[in-house]
């Protein structure tokens, strides 16, 4: 389907371009300003707040726009878009706001072989989402030109825009300093009623327990792909048009994209962090807390269900007069 539609599309640029119709443009632009993947995270029970922060971004294309009148025209586009937002669960470290990774067996010497439960807690975690996107715009553009020789004039754009992810990524952040833990994992040893490596104890690296300051050092999975599906957002941009010649004129807006449909595509209860299958520490040997977790990007677990894209900013437009010159 993808590609049949940006083979309609590219010859619909040809067929216009070479028919040379009265009141053809063709428009060069980009636009800067917060540009994310937006969503929002529910019953995380191991953090004490969460947040979902939209970083700058930008977005750059092409449109070719027709008008039927001198005020009314309809455009079609093609671009490129980056989005980055930053996931964040904040607070400090909590004993009541753990996360349970399953049973395992101390076969250390722990007075003798023991069940315990691995838990895990994260302090000020963040997250980095990255997407490069396909953008296709449809919209009717509307403009109206003022003076006698037409030099300044306003327009507006709006409708909607197709959004084919093509490189969608997530990586967690580190701490800056040795003190600045991200991560602690303990072990809960429910005969004893004892929790060891918990952030307040000794960390005890031979069992594993203790805290990390670069968990993406040591987890399995800190980076990776994003599951995002396609996406159509409304489109709006209002701004001044100024004419340099009777070919060129530039314009300059503000732009405003929200995404209206949920583009997660993870199953459900995929979980943000996944204990070992087998024993979580071999051996007193391999001394390194966290070694065997893995973890899941913010995004694709269970404690978001809607994902959407939107983006606003400033945008500036080179639009060159196609065909016979006239004056619209």
């Amino acid at each position: 389907m993808k590609k049949i539609f940006l083979q309609l599309l590219m010859l619909f640029f040809c067929l216009q371009v070479m028919s040379q119709e009265k009141g053809s443009h063709l428009t060069i632009y980009g636009g800067f300003g917060p540009t994310g993947i937006t969503y929002k995270l529910e019953n995380v029970s191991f953090a004490e707040q969460t947040k979902c922060e939209i970083k700058l971004g930008g977005q750059a294309g092409l449109a070719y726009s027709y008008f039927f009148t001198k005020n009314v025209g309809l455009s079609l586009g093609i671009g490129v878009a980056h989005y980055k937002t930053q996931g964040k669960l904040l607070g400090d470290f909590n004993k009541d706001n753990y996360l349970r990774l399953g049973t395992y067996t101390d076969n250390d010497g722990f007075l003798h072989p023991t069940d315990y439960d691995l838990r895990v807690r994260t302090k000020d975690w963040v997250e980095c989402q990255t997407g490069k996107f396909l953008e296709i715009p449809l919209s009717v553009y509307l403009q109206n030109k003022f003076g006698e020789k037409k030099i300044f004039g306003l327009y507006l754009n709006a409708g909607v825009k197709f959004l084919i992810p093509v490189s969608t990524k997530y990586s967690i952040l580190d701490g800056d300093s040795e003190n600045n833990a991200k991560m602690n994992v303990s072990g809960y040893y429910k005969e004893k009623n004892l929790e060891l490596g918990r952030f307040d104890n000794p960390d005890l690296a031979q069992l594993g327990f203790g805290k990390i300051r670069n968990p993406s050092q040591i987890l399995n999975n800190t980076s990776g792909n994003l599951n995002l599906k396609c996406n159509i957002s409304l489109m709006g941009e209002a701004g001044i048009l100024i004419s340099l010649s009777c070919r060129v004129a530039i314009s300059l807006g503000a732009y405003i994209d929200y995404g209206l449909l949920n583009m997660r595509k993870v199953k459900r209860n995929s979980a943000i962090f996944t204990g070992p299958e087998t024993d979580y520490v071999s051996g007193a040997a391999a001394g390194n807390v966290g070694r065997g977790i893995t973890y899941n990007s913010i995004i694709n677990c269970e404690y978001v269900n809607k994902v959407k894209t939107f983006s606003y900013g400033g945008k500036i437009g080179v639009r060159i007069k196609l065909g016979k010159l006239f004056l619209l």
